[in-house]
Parts: C-alpha cells; structure tokens; sequence
C-alpha cells in the first residue's frame, strides 16, 4: 500500500518546467533536496563510505569534449551508487548513447554497463509510429519501446535516465515506465535527469559518469522537447515507484530524481 502525499503548496504551484523561483533564489545549495517520498527507502548519502578509485577523467574519444565541459558534482548520483553496493556484480541500463566514460566508470565499480539509446532510436522511428491523422500511435510506440527493452524480467539492479523522458511523448515515457518495472529487479534505483523546457532552444546533451558522485554534460545540438514535466507531475508520473526523492540545482538548472522500484 502507498500512502498519499501532499505535496508542498510552492511544489504544486510550479510553473511547468521552470525551475526559477522554487526555492533556488532562498538559497538552497547545489543537489539540495526539494521534496521526498519514502525518504528512509533511499537513505542519506554514505559520505564515511570508502570511495572507489574511480577517474574524474577519462581517456577515451570523449575525454577531449569533457576537458571544456564542467563536471556536475550529484548527491543524488551518489545516492543511486550507493543504492548498488559494494559486493558483486550488478548490470546498470543507461538509456542514452553509448558512453565511454560511464561504461569505464561502471567497470571499475566492478559492475557492468548496458546502452539502449532510446530518445534516438525513437525519433529516428517517428514516421512508422506516427498516424495518418499525425499524432503518435500509443500501440505502435509501445510494441517500439518492448522491442528496444526486449530484456528478460529482473535483469537490472539500476537504470540511468538522463534527459531522456522528456524527449518522448506521453505514450512513450508510459511503455518506458512500464518497461523498467518489469526489467528491474526488486529495490532496484532509476536516476533521471530533467532540463527546464527553454522552447527550441533547449539544449541536447550528451551526459557521461566521470566518478560516482559527478557527471558531465556536454551540449550536442538544440532541440524542442516532446513534452513539458512540472515539478507537481512527478509523483504522479512516479506513483507506481516504491519511493522519490528529487533535488534541484543550481549550477545546470537540472532537476534530477531518484526512484526505487
């Protein structure tokens, strides 16, 4: 049973995807949390952990595009890594393109790395799951996003959802959600990343793990966002999610999420 939530008033009066006077100009630091549900399901950040002798940097073709890219430092991430473990191997979907650096990253943690680059897949797909009447067909989107997510049930321990969401529309983002519930296996953590929706000029970016408590963002291209997500949408778009926590930022303007199945 999931208990009901009153969300703050300033949380319910937010403005969709503007990030601007929701708390940040009252002084709320970098990762700061906002609001959490089943805070206790999550846990504090373990800062008395030993840290893994992860690179800040890596080496590989990516390494020359981060060098002008600020890395953003995350509680959150943090959170979601500690969510892992230390002991064993445990398999990590990132939902965006292939990175380097986080494959690295999520190596060296003894872990393993999946990519399905699903904002692209589905947008290089948008005729064939696009009607005659030109709105998107939830059937269709939903047998795409199965066959992309075609994985066995319970075969994830956490899921890497960088801008990607508000990249689809609606029908999508639902197949998603439903998705990573079934391929995730039990108090298993999603971390997403949210941009405030800035119209065609909302950057593209490519994000890459830099250590287990940072990452990188590196602007790609501009583009218009398949939808806008308010803060007050977020437990609703997350109600099936054991437990939220979100924390707004200062430096990026991200709105970042952790859930755990």
């Amino acid at each position: 049973h999931r208990p009901s939530v009153r969300l703050p008033p300033r949380l319910c009066q937010s403005q969709p995807c503007s990030w601007s006077g929701l708390g940040l100009a009252e002084g709320l630091d970098v990762g700061s949390s906002w609001w959490r549900r089943n805070e206790s399901e999550i846990g504090p950040p373990a800062y008395g952990r030993p840290r893994s002798s992860l690179p800040e940097r890596g080496r590989g073709p990516e390494a020359r595009t981060r060098m002008a890219t600020p890395d953003f430092r995350s509680d959150c991430l943090q959170r979601f890594i500690n969510g892992l473990g230390y002991g064993g191997e445990r398999h990590i979907l990132d939902l965006g393109p292939i990175s380097g650096s986080t494959s690295m990253c999520i190596g060296q943690l003894g872990h393993h790395a999946h990519f399905a680059d699903l904002a692209t897949s589905c947008e290089r797909a948008r005729e064939q799951l696009t009607r005659a009447d030109g709105m998107t067909s939830p059937s269709a989107v939903d047998r795409f996003v199965r066959g992309i997510l075609n994985y066995p049930a319970r075969s994830f321990d956490g899921v890497l959802a960088w801008d990607v969401l508000q990249q689809l529309e609606k029908p999508g983002m639902h197949s998603v959600l439903d998705q990573l519930l079934r391929i995730l296996r039990p108090d298993s953590r999603v971390h997403c990343i949210f941009q405030p929706n800035a119209g065609a000029g909302t950057p593209a970016l490519r994000y890459g793990l830099t250590s287990e408590r940072s990452f990188s963002a590196a602007r790609a291209h501009d583009r218009v966002l398949a939808q806008q997500v308010a803060l007050k949408d977020l437990e609703t778009i997350f109600s099936r999610f054991h437990s939220l926590c979100i924390f707004l930022r200062r430096q990026g303007g991200f709105l970042e999420v952790l859930v755990s199945s």
